[in-house]
């Protein structure tokens, strides 16, 4: 599977407070707050911080992304003020750390994407929220550091999933990209279900469906360019551009077996791929298709179809000339060596009454015209053969 480069980093910058610093962020006179009461809050910090870190950590090998942890504001500063690309960044601070951030932002620092604030958010936070919005940075708190992580991994993978998408709808040709990331999103929420006791099976519902819907496309492509090859081959090889071909679409009739002298046989998964490679090829040689499922429209407007053979019931049939139901494999053989006996015949005719008469053409039009028919007589005493001995069967009892 393809591997995307990654282009967001999680930036976390620690909390590290003096007492001058926590002070500030309260309303509280200082008197009625004492020495060791700032040096808790302090410790609760770190202990946060190293709670989160860790848990960030053992989830990034699935998100396939870069962490950034920063002791120092002024390097992260910098890093913001260098980082000016298109890379995404989601930004995790302390509430303690956030006031700083928030006067030192500048409009260089467009990579950032979301901020995510663990603590109580003052007020005096909330007073910035507004600035960021112009620089369409989303800004989140959180008092849990568990529900901090369960969104940062939502947010991931909703990255993941958008970028997904684009390349699932505008760009058919990047769909292993496009595939790698469905599956990374789908991976995140499994670790996002499992944090929140499966709230999101939906979102991991849809993402799978999405997936599924890549992997059908990479198939059928895969399948498509396979059966124009085979067709290439078909048409290339000397006196193979008056043999039929004949398309078969469904695990049954994967069952049958021509002379390839009278048929070319491939195997398809639906009517629009049988579609696309004879347009894509422009061929001109007759076909036929062989069918579990009714035609469609588009299929019998081909001027190259010379019959649409397919089982169904008796309720099903379609009253078009070129379409034949079948009932039975051995009833489908049957069709089949009347269907091109009589088109190998009805050439060699037109042929011959072309002023420009290729006489070798019109030998192999009608040997494979008698072939077909003298096949159709073997099949045809196979079967009386058969029926014969019900009859003499059933005479005894």
């Amino acid at each position: 599977m393809a591997i995307p480069e990654v282009d967001y980093t999680i930036v976390y910058l620690k909390s590290s407070l003096n007492l001058s610093e926590l002070s500030e962020l309260d309303s509280t006179p200082k008197t009625n707050r004492d020495r060791s009461t700032l040096n808790q809050t302090n410790d609760i910090y770190i202990e946060d911080d190293a709670e989160l870190i860790g848990e960030i950590k053992k989830h990034l090998p699935t998100l396939a992304g870069e962490l950034r942890i920063f002791d120092d504001k002024n390097l992260c500063y910098h890093y913001f003020d260098e980082n000016t690309s298109s890379n995404h960044i989601f930004f995790v601070i302390s509430d303690s750390s956030a006031t700083n951030i928030f006067i030192q932002m500048t409009e260089t620092w467009k990579s950032i994407k979301k901020i995510y604030i663990l603590g109580d958010c003052s007020s005096s936070i909330a007073n910035w929220i507004d600035r960021c919005r112009k620089y369409d940075i989303d800004v989140l708190c959180f008092d849990l550091s568990k529900n901090l992580l369960i969104r940062l991994l939502q947010d991931i993978s909703q990255y993941y999933r958008s970028k997904g998408e684009y390349l699932k709808n505008q760009n058919p040709s990047s769909t292993d990209f496009a595939l790698t990331y469905f599956g990374r999103a789908k991976e995140i929420m499994t670790c996002v279900a499992r944090l929140a006791d499966n709230d999101f099976k939906d979102q991991i519902d849809y993402i799978e469906s999405q997936q599924n819907e890549v992997k059908q496309s990479i198939r059928r492509t895969n399948s498509t360019i396979d059966i124009e090859e085979k067709l290439k081959r078909h048409i290339s090889e000397e006196d193979r551009d008056s043999v039929a071909i004949i398309f078969t679409i469904g695990e049954e009739i994967k069952l049958i077996h021509l002379d390839p002298d009278i048929a070319h046989i491939i195997t398809c998964e639906s009517d629009d791929q049988v579609i696309l490679s004879v347009t894509n090829l422009k061929i001109s040689t007759p076909i036929i298709v062989v069918s579990s499922t009714l035609p469609t429209p588009e299929i019998l407007a081909l001027s190259q179809l010379l019959n649409y053979s397919f089982f169904c019931k008796a309720e099903q049939i379609v009253n078009t000339s070129n379409v034949t139901y079948v009932c039975s494999i051995d009833h489908l053989i049957s069709h089949l060596y009347h269907k091109l006996g009589q088109h190998y015949r009805e050439s060699a005719f037109q042929a011959f009454a072309n002023e420009s008469k290729n006489p070798k053409m019109i030998m192999r039009l009608l040997d494979r015209s008698k072939q077909c028919y003298e096949l159709l007589g073997d099949d045809t005493n196979k079967i009386l053969k058969h029926y014969a001995k019900i009859m003499e069967k059933n005479l005894k009892d």
